[in-house]
C-alpha cells in the first residue's frame, strides 16, 4: 500500500512543470473599458481556426541546432476567430469583419468564443502576450485584434449596449 502511494505521489509530482495562471486586475467598467480598447465591435463570430506561434526564445534558448528545433518546435498556440462585424462603437476597419486572436483559455487569459453567438469585443492591436513574450512573431495588422477576459469582452447584453452609447454619445 505504501509503496503504491509513493509510486502515484512521485507520478503526480513529475507530471506537472509550470502552472501559469490568469490574473485580471480590478473590476472593469464599461467607461475604463473603453477608453482602454482600440475597438469596441458587436458582431457574430463566424469562425474559429488555431495558429501555433514559434516561441523563438525558447528556441534559442534550448536549441543550437535548427534541424532538432525544426522536429520538435516550441510553439505557442493561441485561437484566431472570425467575426462579422454588425456595428462599431471605436476603431475603423477596412472589412465588414476582422480577425480576433487571443489564447486558448485556462492560463493564458484567453476568451472562448461560441461560433454563431452574437458578442460585444473590446479589443487592442497589440497582443497581451508580448508583454512576456517579446520574441515571438504575433499577428497584426489592419483587420486584426485582439482580446482577453480581462478586457470586458462579453456575450450580448442590450443593457451593455446601452451603456456603451451613452459613453460614446
Amino acid at each position: 500500500m505504501r509503496k503504491t502511494y509513493y509510486i502515484l505521489l512521485s507520478l503526480l509530482l513529475l507530471g506537472f512543470s509550470d502552472i501559469y495562471a490568469c490574473t485580471c486586475q480590478g473590476e472593469s467598467t464599461v467607461k475604463g473599458a473603453i477608453k482602454n480598447s482600440d475597438f469596441v465591435i458587436v458582431g457574430e463570430i463566424i469562425s474559429r481556426a488555431f495558429v501555433d506561434i514559434p516561441d523563438s526564445a525558447l528556441i534559442k534558448q534550448n536549441f543550437k541546432d535548427t534541424l532538432y528545433h525544426k522536429q520538435y518546435p516550441y510553439v505557442h498556440r493561441i485561437s484566431k476567430y472570425s467575426i462579422k462585424i454588425e456595428k462599431i462603437y471605436k476603431g475603423k476597419t477596412t472589412s465588414d469583419t476582422l480577425d480576433i486572436y487571443t489564447g486558448n483559455g485556462g492560463g493564458d487569459c484567453g476568451y472562448r468564443f461560441k461560433i454563431g453567438d452574437r458578442y460585444i469585443v473590446y479589443g487592442n492591436k497589440e497582443t497581451y502576450f508580448g508583454m512576456t513574450n517579446n520574441d515571438c512573431e504575433y499577428p497584426k495588422g489592419k483587420n486584426c485584434i485582439w482580446t482577453n477576459i480581462c478586457m470586458r469582452t462579453t456575450n450580448y447584453y442590450q443593457s451593455e449596449i446601452d451603456e456603451i452609447e451613452k459613453i460614446i454619445k
